[in-house]
């Protein structure tokens, strides 16, 4: 597969049958899946973010955003399954990757274990 942006020289795929995916050198946490997380510097910390592009939008676990400005929104969040799930805001997030320099626009909510980028994130910082 071609991928095109400023991030396409971090993207390593191997999503091969039965193996699991790398990003980054990085293998997943889960070798049944093709699970691809992304080390990031994010708001000044170190963070493997996870790749979904089942996600319309990026999460950001509430323990991550302690001292940023959490806005307000009206967005609802369903799960998959159709289970709602609790939305305490709205914030932007500096991130880095290398030389290259971001943000990431995320829901915040306590019920998320890492920072999930979405299909939304993906298409504007890889062009994929």
């Amino acid at each position: 597969m071609e991928y095109g942006g400023p991030l396409a020289e971090h993207l390593d795929e191997r999503g091969q049958s039965g193996l699991s995916s790398t990003m980054c050198g990085k293998q997943s946490r889960v070798s049944t899946a093709d699970a691809v997380y992304l080390d990031l510097c994010v708001n000044g910390w170190s963070r493997e973010c996870l790749l979904d592009t089942g996600s319309d939008v990026a999460l950001i676990p509430a323990k991550y955003v302690e001292n940023a400005d959490v806005n307000g929104t009206n967005h609802a969040l369903t799960a998959a399954n159709g289970t709602e799930i609790a939305v305490s805001g709205e914030v932007f997030l500096p991130f880095t990757l290398g030389k290259y320099e971001g943000v990431i626009k995320g829901l915040v909510t306590e019920h998320v274990a890492e920072i999930i980028l979405g299909i939304g994130w993906l298409l504007e910082h890889c062009a994929v």
